[in-house]
């Protein structure tokens, strides 16, 4: 892991990576399914990175694509009602106040709208560590496609080689690799038994983080 550290940017994703968002975006998502009586094949693990527009495109029938719109701010309103109960995961504050003291520069890559992630990030008293944030609203294309994190790295003014972005789903690390961009998996036990490196929690990322940073 010493290559750390020469990475002068850290490109974090949000939901399921520095908040207990998930169980959140889940409910959300199950609570308007059920409301507009939606008879769709519904799988979080797949809307994981995606933007909630696109993941709903995904599995609308035909017939129900021209409430797209409506039904994804929908989701996103019902997200918003319950971030009340989110938490930081643990780790979250001690690995970016790590980062920041040494001098790293930190950014939010998000397939969620920017109103609800600068929410999140507000809710656990994380947004202070962060100097800007790509949202769903600032790209065409979701991940797992690239347009993410290209545009986190053209806003950051680094090369692609000069960054590396922490994720904890499948379809962000499949952006990463598409932007040519080095990547690590955290907090997924399942993807991580095919994705590597793979750190079970933020903390024994902090610990190789530590290691390869202080090796400069």
């Amino acid at each position: 892991m010493s290559l750390l550290s020469a990475k002068k940017a850290f490109l974090f994703d949000l939901d399921g990576t520095l908040v207990d968002s998930s169980p959140l975006h889940e409910r959300a998502y199950v609570e308007t399914i059920h409301a507009n009586g939606l008879e769709v094949p519904f799988c979080y693990e797949h809307a994981k990175g995606r933007s909630t527009q696109d993941y709903l495109a995904m599995i609308l029938p035909p017939e129900h694509l021209p409430r797209l719109q409506a039904l994804a701010a929908e989701k996103q309103a019902r997200y918003r009602d319950l971030i009340a109960n989110l938490q930081p995961l643990p780790g979250a504050d001690r690995i970016l106040a790590f980062l920041k003291s040494e001098g790293k520069r930190l950014y939010v890559v998000t397939g969620g709208s920017r109103r609800s992630s600068n929410h999140a990030l507000a809710a656990v008293g994380l947004a202070g560590y962060f100097e800007g944030m790509t949202a769903a609203d600032d790209v065409a294309r979701s991940k797992p496609e690239p347009d993410p994190y290209l545009h986190a790295i053209h806003n950051v003014g680094f090369l692609s080689s000069e960054a590396i972005a922490i994720e904890d789903a499948e379809n962000g690390v499949l952006s990463c690799r598409a932007a040519n961009l080095d990547v690590i998996l955290v907090n997924n036990q399942e993807a991580g038994r095919r994705i590597q490196p793979y750190f079970s929690d933020l903390d024994s990322l902090l610990e190789a983080l530590r290691c390869g940073i202080s090796a400069q």
